[in-house]
């Protein structure tokens, strides 16, 4: 590799170093009420740990053409497992195939380590699954991307290349989820010319990680596309849109009330039940 090369690479080097730093002091991990609900999900045959991701069905096997998929990415250093209260619910409330990526060991959502190689990879799987689940040879899928805080900003990121990929699989439009996020300038991806992406952002009134001022909030509307629904959860923290231990936020609602709300407003948007904000 010539010099000037190497130079050229030495930046990206130096961010992973120091995002691997957090990844020692942050790790999260799940809590006992997504473990059990993993395991449960599991035993039932509605869930399915591989490589790539964990994947929560449906327990109805749906009859038309285009079953609803989300990959779904998770936050900084939270393990992938934090996820499974609130996966199975939608998978079982919503009719949707959920499939939480893996990040370990580094659980980082940067480009580094998710891009839409990897989302593919997990696909592909998923379809395959699937396709073994109802007796199919060539499943359709109707697929959207979102994520957790940081997740959700990867998901932000990755959404444009999905849509495109996605095209050829006659899927105009791309449904993106966001959880906990949006007050990060610099982490933002500008979908404000995108026809092909819808976007949702839940944040939680008590979420001190992320929280919006007047000039935050014009920010992160102006990167969205036109179509975008923003809502506060009333008494909802950062932490408990997963199931890991809460570090700082104020609790007003309990975890599973704030995950059935979240739950309930993200199968709405993800069908276009008439949702309103």
């Amino acid at each position: 590799m010539a010099i000037s090369q190497t130079v050229e690479v030495l930046p990206s080097v130096k961010t992973i170093v120091d995002r691997l730093r957090l990844w020692k002091l942050f790790r999260k991990e799940a809590e006992s009420d997504a473990i059990e609900a993993l395991s449960n999900a599991i035993s039932s045959n509605l869930a399915l740990r591989t490589s790539s991701c964990d994947i929560y069905f449906p327990s109805e096997t749906k009859s038309d053409d285009k079953q609803k998929a989300m990959l779904f990415i998770p936050g900084l250093c939270v393990d992938h497992t934090a996820y499974a209260s609130i996966a199975s619910r939608m998978a079982s409330e919503g009719n949707i195939i959920v499939a939480v990526l893996s990040l370990e060991p580094f659980r980082l959502a940067d480009e580094h380590f998710v891009d839409l190689k990897e989302l593919r990879k997990c696909m592909q799987t998923v379809r395959n699954l699937w396709n073994d689940r109802n007796g199919s040879k060539n499943s359709s899928l109707d697929w959207s991307i979102g994520g957790h805080s940081y997740g959700a900003y990867a998901a932000m990121r990755l959404a444009p290349d999905l849509a495109t990929y996605l095209k050829k699989s006659a899927i105009d439009k791309i449904k993106t989820v966001m959880w906990a996020a949006g007050n990060r300038e610099e982490f933002m991806t500008d979908l404000s010319q995108r026809d092909d992406i819808d976007a949702i952002v839940l944040l939680g009134s008590n979420d001190s990680i992320c929280s919006l001022n007047e000039d935050s909030k014009r920010y992160l509307q102006s990167c969205l596309p036109c179509y975008t629904c923003l809502e506060y959860i009333n008494g909802a923290n950062h932490d408990n849109f997963a199931s890991y231990h809460c570090q700082s936020d104020t609790i007003q609602i309990s975890r599973l009330e704030q995950q059935k709300q979240v739950s309930r407003k993200t199968i709405a948007f993800l069908f276009d039940h008439s949702y309103h904000p």
